[in-house]
């Protein structure tokens, strides 16, 4: 696998709290959703393709 540089790292974690922040936007109830980054992950994997 390759290595990230610190750049590509940067731009997937503001990725990754953005996709965050949109899950909690759209969660129907008031509470918060717990960080998981599984469920991150694949938002942004379908987001790629």
């Amino acid at each position: 696998m390759k290595e990230l540089a610190k750049q590509e790292i940067e731009r997937q974690d503001f990725v990754d709290d953005q996709i965050f922040e949109l899950l909690q936007k759209l969660l129907p109830s008031p509470d918060m959703i717990d960080w998981n980054i599984e469920t991150i992950g694949e938002v942004r994997e379908v987001i790629r393709e």
